[in-house]
């Protein structure tokens, strides 16, 4: 039967799937735009202004259509040679519907090859990278085949397709970003803020909405070492009272690969997203700035919540070296003792060693306190 079986409904369930995966991309894209390289996570993101990934539909469908027309008029050959080069303004034809929200403006051949030219050789290379994206889950699969069950392999195909979707979409946002003033799209910034972000109000009951302000129209144009400069000139005046202009002064930082400010501001923005129990970003956090510098030491407090959250995904030797670095510089800090209790509770139930646990364990007893256990690990 036409609309029964196991085929229809997996077929159905597999393009509803892909529609959300195009979303979901299509508002990474957009929070990439505004500067924001924290993935999108809400309800919103999907269910708002879904139409939109129609629009995107549209620019294949046009596409084809025209192949279809010109192979049939013309010949296969010139047909295909068309299809070729469509494809490589694609991106283009993406970008201009998210600056827009216009598909007639992102089907227009005189804009989009307009704003290619604009951007230069990094659309090549843009390209380049798209190719090797879209061509990564074929030969994932490819690779993992011996290994796997045909069901298997389809939900890894699946995976693969939905992530580097995604990574592509991303990318193309970073372009835009990068080269908006080269565009020359005047971008609205709202259209680009993460929809779990919380509205403001007013200026008065938060004091980063003015910063944030200010910051809006600079990343619209590109010029993100300008936002920077706004950024830490009102930390001059005030600290950074909230988690968004925090995160968006860490990722700008981390954009234009300022690494000395980078970790500097790194101690505040991990105290700030342990303190809202923000695991993953917190850990994330951590990782980079100790990354460039070893030395990166945050307050004793959110090294004891970063610990705990990587022993809770397994990491223990990494959860040990974020304990040890509580015990030396904070000797005196109420956090050592339970310290070295978490690092003797991983000796024990983890690396099953009752030895060293009780060793760490005796520490406490004796008062030994800033004598790091044995263990050695580490990023």
């Amino acid at each position: 039967m036409l609309f029964s079986g196991p085929g229809i409904f997996g077929a159905l369930l597999k393009g509803v799937m892909w529609l959300i995966v195009v979303k979901y991309s299509f508002e990474s894209l957009k929070a990439t735009v505004g500067g924001n390289l924290t993935p999108p996570i809400s309800g919103k993101t999907i269910s708002q202004d879904f139409y939109q990934v129609f629009k995107q539909f549209g620019i294949y469908v046009a596409i084809f259509i025209a192949f279809g027309w010109i192979g049939t008029k013309v010949g296969f050959a010139v047909g295909f040679a068309f299809l070729i080069v469509a494809l490589f303004f694609v991106p283009s034809m993406v970008i201009l519907l998210v600056t827009t929200r216009r598909l007639i403006h992102a089907l227009n051949p005189v804009i989009f090859v307009g704003l290619t030219l604009r951007i230069g050789w990094a659309y090549f290379l843009m390209n380049f990278f798209l190719i090797l994206l879209a061509s990564a889950p074929t030969y994932l699969t490819q690779y993992f085949t011996k290994f796997l069950t045909p069901d298997l392999q389809l939900m890894l195909s699946g995976f693969a397709k939905s992530f580097y979707t995604i990574v592509s979409y991303h990318l193309m946002g970073y372009v835009i970003l990068q080269y908006s003033e080269k565009i020359g799209c005047q971008l609205d910034y709202e259209d680009f803020q993460d929809p779990s972000a919380e509205d403001y109000e007013s200026e008065d009951a938060d004091p980063d909405a003015i910063v944030l302000s200010e910051v809006a129209p600079l990343l619209q144009d590109g010029k993100l070492d300008e936002a920077i400069s706004v950024i830490k000139k009102s930390i001059q005046q005030q600290p950074i009272w909230g988690v968004e202009l925090s995160e968006r002064y860490y990722n700008l930082l981390k954009m234009r690969k300022r690494k000395a400010e980078l970790v500097a501001h790194g101690v505040n923005h991990l105290d700030m997203l342990a303190e809202k129990n923000q695991k993953n970003k917190a850990v994330a956090v951590f990782s980079e700035c100790h990354k460039l510098d070893n030395d990166f030491l945050p307050p004793a407090d959110p090294l004891f919540k970063v610990a705990g959250w990587l022993n809770e995904t397994g990491k223990t030797k990494a959860a040990v070296a974020v304990y040890n670095l509580i015990v030396k510089p904070y000797p005196e800090n109420s956090l050592v003792p339970k310290a070295y209790s978490r690092i003797a509770q991983i000796f024990n139930d983890r690396v099953m060693n009752t030895e060293k646990a009780k060793k760490v364990l005796s520490v406490i007893k004796t008062n030994k306190l800033g004598v790091e256990p044995s263990l050695k690990a580490g990023y």
